[in-house]
């Protein structure tokens, strides 16, 4: 789901690696060079494959590449995970132009979000006459764990509007989750490694349960003899019982 930052959205890396997969199965390749030759800063090439079968043999192949670059300790996240950051955002720029969630932006959620970091912890250099400027207190600083958070936060808020999404994947990925059957959900809800979509799954059902009675349409009957009672008790026992 894209993240909206300063009014543009944004996809998550892992959405992009998950897209390909779905798509491509085994078909596709994800690898990554990293270059720490020059003290404190950290080079990330990434390589997407995607192989292409002509009567079960391969035919072709189709090669994308992607490039980032961190500076070791230019955020708080970088200074303990400059490299983990310069290879996922390498692995989403080439994702990117590989075609997958391209259609927003190239650059990935991640991506922007240690830009904006790197932005707020890089001191502006001062003039020599002039007087150092006092930061604001409580200012805010985007993580990438708060954005998740929060996503998911919204999701769970507006189930109602979210279920009308495709699934996007598995055998029912062209279903929406309010079209996904009852049996499959459970199987889901009930997964031993938890992620996004098992949350998603039991939103569905936890939903479904809630509202299925809004959406049950109660026929009323008024009677005004005995005789048209005795008649509604007799057909309706005959129908519960045949």
């Amino acid at each position: 789901m894209p993240v909206n930052i300063h009014g543009k959205s944004y996809v998550m890396v892992n959405e992009r690696v998950v897209e390909a997969h779905n798509e491509y199965k085994d078909r596709v390749s994800i690898s990554t060079e990293i270059d720490t030759e020059q003290e404190g800063i950290v080079r990330a090439k990434a390589t997407v494959k995607i192989y292409h079968f002509v009567d079960g043999a391969i035919s072709h192949q189709t090669e994308y590449n992607g490039h980032a670059e961190e500076i070791v300790g230019s955020s708080m996240i970088n200074k303990t995970s400059a490299l983990e950051n310069a290879e996922t955002s390498a692995v989403g720029r080439a994702l990117a132009f590989a075609g997958f969630s391209a259609d927003a932006s190239i650059a990935s959620a991640e991506e922007v979000l240690n830009a904006i970091n790197k932005q707020q912890s890089t001191p502006t250099p001062l003039p020599s006459e002039s007087k150092p400027k006092i930061p604001k207190p409580n200012s805010k600083k985007f993580d990438i764990e708060d954005v998740k958070a929060e996503v998911e936060s919204r999701e769970k808020e507006n189930w109602g509007s979210f279920r009308k999404n495709k699934v996007n994947f598995g055998k029912h990925k062209e279903d929406t989750w309010e079209e996904v059957p009852d049996g499959y959900l459970a199987w889901m809800a009930g997964s031993s490694k938890p992620s996004r979509n098992t949350e998603r799954a039991k939103l569905e059902l936890e939903y479904r349960e809630n509202n299925v009675w809004k959406e049950e349409k109660v026929e009323e009957v008024s009677v005004s003899t005995d005789e048209e009672l005795k008649d509604l008790i007799s057909t309706n026992t005959e129908e519960l019982f045949d």
